[in-house]
C-alpha cells in the first residue's frame, strides 16, 4: 500500500492545509474498533490475514500565513526491528522532515508543532536518535498536547531518569521528571508551562 495521500493539499478559511504522510503501518482492527463486532467493521474496513488494519502516520502542516504549523508527528525512530515488521513498516524509517519537505514545504519554516495527543503513533518524530541522544527533530518550534506538554520535544527513555507511560513505548512523554530540571538538548521550556 502507498503512503502517498490521495488529496495532499486543501485550502480552507485562508489556511493551506498540507498532509504529510509519514507512512502506513498495520494495527490490530480488534484495537481499532473495541466491543465493535468485526463483522460489522469489517465490512468498512477488511482486514488482512492477521486481522490487522492499515492506518497512517499522518501529519498535517497549517501554513496560516503568520506561522507554519505540524500537527502530530508520527511514529518516529523509535520502533526495534521485530515492531516494524510486525506493522508491514520498512525496515529504515524515512525522517519526518524529509516527508515534509517531499510534501513540498520547508521544514525549517516549521514553528509551532501540536500533538492531538501523546501516544507513540502521534508523537514519535518530536525527538530523532542521534548517537543514542534525543534531539528534537524541527528545531525553532514551540510545541503544546494535552494535558501539559511544555517541552519543544520529547524524549525517548535511554535512562531509568525519565518516567514514561506504559502505554507509549519508546516514544514520547511529557510526564518526565527529569525534564523538570533539564530539558532535551536543544530544548527549553516554554514560558508559563513548566510542571509543577
Amino acid at each position: 500500500m502507498s503512503a502517498t495521500p490521495a488529496i495532499p493539499t486543501i485550502e480552507m478559511g485562508g489556511f493551506r492545509i498540507t498532509l504529510a504522510r509519514e507512512d502506513i503501518y498495520w494495527w490490530d482492527g480488534g484495537a481499532m474498533f473495541g466491543v465493535v463486532p468485526k463483522t460489522l467493521w469489517s465490512q468498512k474496513s477488511p482486514p488482512d490475514d492477521l486481522n490487522r488494519l492499515p492506518l497512517g502516520f499522518n501529519c498535517y502542516i497549517v501554513e496560516t500565513g503568520e506561522h507554519t504549523i505540524l500537527l502530530d508527528t508520527g511514529g518516529g525512530d523509535k520502533l526495534d526491528a521485530r515492531r516494524r515488521e510486525r506493522m508491514k513498516l520498512p525496515p529504515t524509517p524515512v525522517p519526518l522532515p524529509d516527508t515534509i519537505a517531499a510534501a513540498g514545504i520547508d521544514p525549517e519554516r516549521i514553528d509551532i508543532v501540536v500533538n492531538s495527543h501523546l501516544h507513540w503513533d502521534h508523537c514519535g518524530w518530536n525527538t530523532i536518535l542521534t548517537q543514542g541522544v534525543p534531539r528534537s527533530t524541527i528545531r525553532g518550534a514551540a510545541s503544546g498536547s494535552t494535558p501539559t506538554a511544555a517541552i519543544r520535544a520529547t524524549a525517548w527513555p535511554t535512562s531509568t531518569r525519565i518516567t514514561i507511560r506504559w502505554w507509549m513505548p519508546g516514544a514520547c512523554a511529557c510526564w518526565m521528571r527529569t525534564l523538570k530540571s533539564r530539558p532535551v538538548s536543544g530544548c527549553a521550556w516554554r514560558p508559563g508551562t513548566r510542571p509543577t
